[in-house]
């Protein structure tokens, strides 16, 4: 009787060890810029209509650097008869907010907006007269998306993102996994544990004396 509580004893104890282990664990994830391209397409529709203008966004292009996240946004522009094709590049920071990461702090790299059809007067009056207010509402569009939509998150309540950083083609995201399930087993594993020995202890005890 004695070898079986001890034999018990032992299993709640490696059991309870096993739980306590793995009730939070931390865990490196890799997130390519193939992954976050995938992610991308999820980002559209974006469409801006203002001042008889029409400008029409494409899925952007994610990259990663040491230093921040690039975005390669391709859109077309249509108003007054003209149809013109451009292309912004963005540096982008990252945050964590409420447990997801997305984009933040977007910075213009560059900004091209060029005439599809033909280059005339009428073309490029338009994009003298048209082409800060199209970079100003593709800032105001791709900003407010990127807000809405992260780029990486968990579909459940037991990972945590805790930090990350920029490698050249992938984000290291350093993530806990928390079982709080896990942390019940384990204390009950343990008090069982103690008190089969108790148990053993006493009867030993009893046994001794008699």
């Amino acid at each position: 009787m004695n070898r079986i509580l001890y034999l018990l004893s032992f299993i709640f104890l490696v059991t309870g060890v096993y739980f306590y282990v793995n009730h939070d664990v931390e865990k490196d994830i890799n997130f390519s810029k193939e992954e976050a391209n995938i992610v991308s397409k999820s980002m559209l529709p974006m469409l801006v209509e203002e001042s008889g203008i029409k400008i029409i966004y494409e899925n952007p292009i994610i990259d990663f650097s040491n230093n921040n996240a690039l975005i390669d946004l391709n859109f077309k522009v249509e108003g007054f008869s003209l149809i013109f094709s451009g292309n912004a590049k963005f540096n982008s920071k990252l945050t964590i907010k409420d447990n997801k990461i997305y984009f933040s702090e977007l910075n213009y790299k560059s900004f091209n907006l060029i005439d599809k059809v033909e280059e005339n007067e009428l073309s490029d009056v338009f994009i003298k007269k048209y082409s800060e207010f199209i970079k100003n509402k593709t800032m105001e569009g791709l900003t407010i998306t990127l807000k809405r939509k992260p780029i990486y998150y968990f579909n459940n309540d037991n990972n945590f993102i805790n930090d990350f950083k920029l490698n050249e083609s992938h984000l290291v995201i350093n993530t806990s996994i928390y079982n709080k399930d896990y942390k019940t087993y384990y204390i009950i594993c343990f008090i069982f544990s103690f008190l089969l020995l108790l148990i053993s202890f006493l009867f030993n005890n009893n046994k001794t004396k008699r």
